[in-house]
């Protein structure tokens, strides 16, 4: 996912993390719902599935990105796992890591992010590999920028940590609509993620 820039350029911040890329024997048609077996449905780990093919060919490959606590070792137990199902034709696991560096465009702009370029970076990756709205295509770490404008400061004034993923939904229900921002309990796993980001300030 990543690519570093120019030479000047310094990194302000990473986040790793591991997909698993999975190519089915047989296709399905785009929609999760008739990927049979979903083989994936019960990998407590599985934060996002996407799916990706070849224009024209059939939906095949599926990559699945887990949660950024999982470690290297439980990581290949779910593919190696993955690589024994009948439905399935290669498993690839992938180490990946997202980074935002100091030329970025949206650190120049964003005067939040000029103000505190660490904490809204980190926020832009944790939204970024989450992608509780599905709109990260794996090339752009900004995509989630304006979402972090406007959930930091909600975040300066919060009370308890409990408050914290309701927060970040209501400011997503403002940005996508209340029919984008579900599952609720998508918001539920990134704002734990966020809530110890921000108690370990």
């Amino acid at each position: 996912m990543d690519e570093k820039p120019q030479s000047e350029s310094l990194p302000i911040t990473s986040l790793d993390y591991f997909q698993v890329r999975i190519v089915l024997l047989e296709g399905f048609n785009g929609d999760f719902d008739t990927a049979a077996p979903i083989i994936w449905q019960n990998i407590p780990e599985v934060i996002k599935v996407g799916a990706m093919r070849e224009k024209d060919e059939p939906w095949k490959t599926v990559l699945l990105t887990l949660d950024i606590d999982t470690d290297a070792v439980r990581a290949e137990e779910i593919a190696s796992n993955l690589r024994r199902d009948r439905h399935v034709e290669n498993v690839e696991l992938i180490s990946e890591t997202a980074t935002i560096w100091s030329t970025d465009a949206f650190l120049q702009t964003e005067p939040e992010a000029q103000r505190r370029p660490k904490i809204f970076s980190d926020l832009a990756l944790l939204f970024l590999v989450y992608d509780p709205v599905g709109i990260n295509f794996y090339f752009n770490t900004d995509e989630y920028v304006p979402e972090v404008r406007t959930v930091l400061p909600r975040l300066d004034v919060v009370n308890t940590a409990a408050e914290i993923p309701g927060i970040i939904r209501e400011e997503f229900i403002w940005w996508f609509g209340e029919d984008m921002a579900r599952p609720i309990d998508r918001f539920e796993r990134l704002g734990d993620k966020v809530s110890l980001l921000w108690a370990s300030q």
